[in-house]
């Protein structure tokens, strides 16, 4: 009687990668699958400062106390920046013939924000085999969505670049949503590191890192590599 008892919740964790917590159960023994799906799963089972951690368990958002209320995201802190994600569009070799990578990606962010007329000087989060992101943003943040109600904190600060966005709400520079997952080329590890460039943004072969629009802790920025033939796009932020 008590596998018959258990068989529903078994089979429920099997299909769904994910189990409702047992009474007394603590966040960090609900298994769970990476990934939104399990990401929505440990909110709803422990309240929005959760999410689904690299060890497939329900695990608190870093720097937030789990005792604690959800920062409110919706309020733009003084001084805020913007930033967006451009449609992707943007095969691996987008650079070739055209000199250094990173210039080509912050003159894409640029054109699309003056298509929009937005205002703003932008740069693309991109690395190069001879340029990082981190050391290219100018600015200490914080960085907000384009919204043009409400927005969205990003990134409240620097720091926060490592340690994963407080919101996923990119939108597109006209203010549009995502509509889901995006990849977004980026080269870079969350330590700020290059990593796979498609040589360099000059092949559609082979490898190139790129993050998830939807992705919390440092899949935003290095969600594994996408095949260079692919489409994706960049994060564009403002800068001072």
């Amino acid at each position: 009687m008590k596998v018959q008892s258990l068989l529903p919740s078994f089979l429920l964790c099997l299909c769904f990668g994910a189990c409702s917590p047992e009474h007394g159960q603590s966040g960090s023994e609900i298994s769970c699958q990476i990934g939104q799906i399990g990401d929505n799963l440990c909110q709803d089972s422990l309240g929005d400062n959760y999410f689904c951690g690299e060890q497939g368990v329900c695990t608190p958002r870093p720097d937030v106390d789990a005792g604690e209320p959800a920062p409110d995201t919706s309020v733009a802190p003084d001084g805020a920046m913007r930033a967006f994600v451009t449609y992707p569009i943007y095969k691996g070799d987008f650079a070739v013939g055209l000199g250094e990578p990173t210039i080509e990606a912050d003159r894409i962010c640029q054109v699309q924000a003056d298509a929009q007329a937005i205002g703003g000087q932008w740069m693309a989060w991109l690395s190069s085999d001879s340029s990082v992101a981190p050391t290219r943003l100018i600015g200490e943040g914080p960085w907000i969505s384009m919204a043009d109600e409400g927005p969205s904190t990003l990134f409240l600060n620097r720091a926060q670049l490592e340690a994963g966005p407080q919101s996923t709400e990119w939108l597109h520079p006209d203010g549009s949503t995502t509509a889901g997952s995006l990849c977004s080329w980026s080269g870079t590890t969350a330590r700020g590191d290059v990593a796979n460039t498609c040589q360099n943004w000059t092949s559609n072969t082979g490898p190139g890192t790129a993050g998830s629009t939807i992705a919390v802790l440092d899949r935003w920025t290095d969600n594994g590599s996408e095949d260079c033939f692919s489409s994706c796009a960049f994060y564009c932020f403002e800068t001072r």
